[in-house]
Parts: C-alpha cells; structure tokens; sequence
C-alpha cells in the first residue's frame, strides 16, 4: 500500500545507507593499513642522529641570484661623494687636485629638545653654575 513516492524515497534512504556502508568498509581497511605501516615502522632499528663537525666545500654553483631592495624604511643621515652621470674617470681630476680639503663650516649648531628636557636641562645648569659659584668663593679648608 506504499505509493509510488515513498517507494522512491525508501530506495534513496537504501542507496545512501549502501554508500555509507562502503565508505566504513574503506576507512576500516585504511586503518588497518596505516596500523600495520605503524608496527612495521617500530619494529626498524632506529637510526643515529649525523652530526657534522667540520664541512669543506671546494666548489659551489649559484643557479639563480635574487636582490630584494627594499628603501623604504631606509634613513639617511649623511650624505656625501660625488655622483658621476655618463663617463666615469678614476683618480684626481685637476680641480680636486687644486682644492684643498675644507672642513665642515663652523655655523651655530642647532639642538632639539623637548620643552620639559629643555627646561630639566636649564635647572640642572643652573645648579650646576651656583656649585660652582660657591666653589670660587668659599676657600677651601685644609
């Protein structure tokens, strides 16, 4: 007294439960031959561990050579040389030849603080030059 459509079903349900029931069959056998791979592993002698104390190489072969430039976190503090564009010439040129070496000009030097280690910086000074003051005036007792 089924109808055709839970016929249909029924068989559905049957094929997927067959599906499942291969599938177990696979992974029981699978396991079976990992376990036996397992006690076969144990049962081989274990291996040393190579240890290398000195390596000489006479020969090496670079395949492939890669240069990653990477500028971009890169600070310059200094500057300094000469950039030559087109035809480069080794050695003194007359004109380095004629010129003497200079030293860095002799401006007013130019320090940055902070406000508060500026003002810490103005305290400490000033202590320091009243120590001194006092060091001039008062004769030193022997």
């Amino acid at each position: 007294m089924f109808t055709w459509g839970k016929k249909k079903k029924i068989k559905q349900l049957e094929k997927k439960l067959d599906h499942v029931a291969e599938s177990y069959t696979a992974l029981s056998q699978w396991k079976e031959h990992i376990d036996q791979t397992l006690e076969s592993l144990k049962k081989l002698p274990n291996q040393p561990n190579i240890q290398i104390e000195t390596l000489q190489v006479d020969k090496i072969i670079v395949e492939q050579l890669q240069y990653s430039n990477n500028f971009g976190q890169l600070g310059i503090k200094e500057l300094t040389g000469k950039l030559n564009i087109g035809t480069s010439y080794e050695g003194k040129t007359e004109k380095d030849e004629d010129s003497a070496p200079t030293s860095p000009p002799q401006g007013p030097k130019l320090n940055m603080m902070p406000r508060k280690v500026e003002e810490k910086l103005e305290k400490t000074n000033k202590k320091i030059r009243s120590v001194q003051k006092n060091l001039k005036e008062k004769p030193v007792k022997k």
